[in-house]
C-alpha cells in the first residue's frame, strides 16, 4: 500500500504545480526587453545642387524619418553620416500618432562622391548618402527602407542631368573589431545597420562635349591641308612644319584645359583619348612631311611622292575620325 500512496502524492503535487504555472505564467518581459528594434527610415530629397567634380563632392537637402513604438530608441540620436563633408540639421520633429512616434529630421549636407568621368558625356552617376547606426550593434537594431513612401521632389530640374532613379538599401557593416566592447569575445568581429541611398543621373546635355573637343578638330583640319603643302624646297617644309607645330599646341592646350574641367584624373577620359589619338596623327603628319622632303632631295619623282603624301593625308585622317567614332560609341554604350 505504500508505492500507490506515494504515486498520489505525486501526482497531486505535478496537479498543483501545473495550476501555479497557469494561474501565474513565467514572465517574459525579459525578452520583450532584449528583441531587436527593426526602424523603418524613409526620405524625401528637396535639393541637389553644387556639383564639385574637382573636390569630389555633392551637396543634398532632405527629409528622414521614422516611426517608433513608445519606449524604442530614436534611431537619429546614434546615426552617423559616413560619407559627409559638412552636415547641418535645422529640424527635428517628434509627432505622437496613434500608431507610434513618427520622429523626422531636416538634413542640409555635402557629401564626398567619385565622379567617374571615363565616359563623359555619356556618363552615369550614383550619388550615395550612406549613414550607419554607432550605438546598437545588428543583433540590437537595424534599418528598414520605407521605399513606398520615399521620393525626390519632381521640381528639382538639374541642367544636363535627368534623375533617373532613388534606391535605398540597408547592409550590414561589418568590422573587423570589437571596439573595445566588453560583452564580446577579444578579438571578435562586429556588425552594424547601414542604409545606402542612391540617386542616378544620366547626363543628357552633350554640348560641352563638342566645345572640349573642337580644338582637336579644327588641329585635323590644319594638319590635313599641309599633307597637300609641298614644293621641293625647305620653305615648304617649313611651312608644314608651321601649321603641324600650330596644330600640336592648340591640341595640347585643349587637353591641359579640358583636364581643368574634368578634374585631375588617374585615368584616360574619352576627351583625353580622342585629344591623344589626335597628338598622334599630327606625329604621323610630321614623319611622313619630313620623309618625303628628303625623298624629294634625293631627286625622287616630285609628282609620285605628292601622290604619296595627299593619299596618306586622306587614308591617316579617315584611321584618326573612325577611331573617334568607335571611341565615342563605346562610351556612349557603356553601361
Amino acid at each position: 500500500m505504500i508505492l500507490p500512496k506515494r504515486l498520489i502524492r505525486l501526482a497531486l503535487f505535478l496537479g498543483c504545480l501545473i495550476i501555479l504555472l497557469i494561474q501565474n505564467p513565467l514572465p517574459v518581459q525579459a525578452k520583450t526587453l532584449t528583441q531587436k528594434q527593426q526602424a523603418p527610415i524613409g526620405i524625401f530629397i528637396d535639393t541637389l545642387s553644387d556639383f564639385n567634380i574637382s573636390n569630389g563632392s555633392f551637396s543634398a537637402n532632405f527629409w528622414l524619418w521614422s516611426l517608433i513604438d513608445k519606449g524604442e530608441k530614436n534611431p537619429f540620436d546614434s546615426l552617423e553620416f559616413m560619407n559627409a563633408v559638412r552636415i547641418d540639421t535645422p529640424n527635428n520633429l517628434t509627432i505622437p500618432t496613434s500608431k507610434g512616434i513618427w520622429v523626422q529630421k531636416k538634413v542640409s549636407g555635402t557629401f564626398r562622391h567619385d565622379w567617374n568621368m571615363r565616359n563623359f558625356p555619356f556618363d552615369k552617376q550614383k550619388l550615395k548618402i550612406i549613414f550607419e547606426e554607432t550605438e546598437d550593434d545588428i543583433h540590437s537594431f537595424s534599418y528598414q527602407p520605407d521605399i513606398a513612401n520615399s521620393s525626390i521632389d519632381q521640381d528639382i530640374k538639374l541642367e544636363g542631368w535627368k534623375i533617373k532613379k532613388l534606391t535605398l538599401n540597408a547592409i550590414d557593416k561589418q568590422y573587423l573589431s570589437n571596439f573595445g566592447n566588453p560583452t564580446l569575445p577579444p578579438g571578435a568581429a562586429s556588425a552594424y545597420s547601414r542604409l545606402e541611398i542612391m540617386i542616378e543621373l544620366q547626363r543628357t546635355n552633350i554640348t560641352g562635349f563638342f566645345k572640349m573637343i573642337a580644338g582637336a578638330l579644327a588641329s585635323i583640319g590644319l594638319c590635313l591641308v599641309s599633307y597637300f603643302l609641298y614644293e621641293p624646297d625647305i620653305g615648304s617644309l617649313l611651312a608644314r612644319f608651321g601649321l603641324h607645330g600650330t596644330s600640336l599646341f592648340a591640341v595640347i592646350l585643349s587637353l591641359r584645359s579640358n583636364s581643368g574641367d574634368l578634374g585631375s584624373m588617374a585615368y584616360l577620359t574619352l576627351i583625353d583619348c580622342i585629344h591623344l589619338a589626335v597628338i598622334v596623327y599630327i606625329l604621323v603628319a610630321t614623319a611622313i612631311a619630313i620623309y618625303i622632303w628628303w625623298q624629294v632631295q634625293k631627286k625622287g619623282d616630285l609628282p609620285a611622292l605628292t601622290r604619296i603624301s595627299s593619299q596618306v593625308g586622306v587614308v591617316s585622317t579617315l584611321a584618326l575620325l573612325a577611331c573617334i567614332v568607335v571611341l565615342i560609341i563605346g562610351a556612349a554604350t557603356h553601361n
